[in-house]
């Protein structure tokens, strides 16, 4: 019994700093969404309209780790639509544009789709990819912004190097941030006010 729980708290340790890194955040069951109404947008800007499911899965330099699966209705058959197939797509609330040149780690992506959090002067990103973790299968996701033609990718560690170049020219923000008020938790409320008051 001894020897199972100590098992036990070493999987939970590692699964709690894998977590720890994920910047965003891990599901470790994976992440499967249902088809839901939505349409998306060709390259050439026709808007085609249906049913998507959005995944993931591993790593594809040229095409990214997100993909959809596309039905033009309920029974029809379905087909799978990469970014060399789609510019952008909304599922719900949720609307996804491509990103390039995604910076992971040693994982370099040419282009991949991102849920667009929020816009404004600056955009926030969440990219997702599937991880492989202690032999289970999740989905990893983290947070980019993109200020001034650059694309940034925040992780919790990294993120109090990087708020003076963000949000430096927003002080009533960054005093919030300096003081504990705000932190890495906050990024979507931070970019909201940083929008609301850059922005005007």
């Amino acid at each position: 019994m001894k020897y199972l729980l100590t098992i036990l708290s070493i999987s939970c340790f590692k699964f709690s700093a894998l977590c720890q890194n994920s910047g965003y955040k891990y599901e470790p069951f994976g992440h499967r969404t249902s088809y839901e109404q939505g349409y998306y947008y060709s390259h050439t800007g026709e808007k085609i309209s249906g049913l998507i499911k959005w995944e993931c899965s591993g790593y594809l330099r040229e095409t990214g780790a997100n993909f959809i699966l596309f039905k033009p209705a309920k029974g029809e058959k379905k087909v799978q639509l990469t970014t060399n197939d789609v510019k952008a797509f909304l599922i719900g609330k949720d609307s996804f544009a491509i990103i390039k040149s995604i910076a992971r780690g040693i994982t370099k992506y040419d282009k991949d789709f991102a849920r667009v959090v929020s816009t404004g002067s600056i955009t926030l990103y969440s990219h997702c990819e599937e991880t492989q973790a202690y032999s289970s299968t999740g989905i990893e996701c983290f947070y980019f912004i993109r200020k001034d033609g650059a694309l940034y990718r925040l992780k919790s560690k990294d993120f109090q190097d990087k708020v003076e170049l963000l949000f430096g020219d927003n002080k009533g923000l960054m005093n919030q941030i300096n003081d504990g008020r705000l932190t890495f938790d906050n990024i979507e409320q931070i970019v909201v006010e940083y929008n609301t008051v850059i922005g005007k």
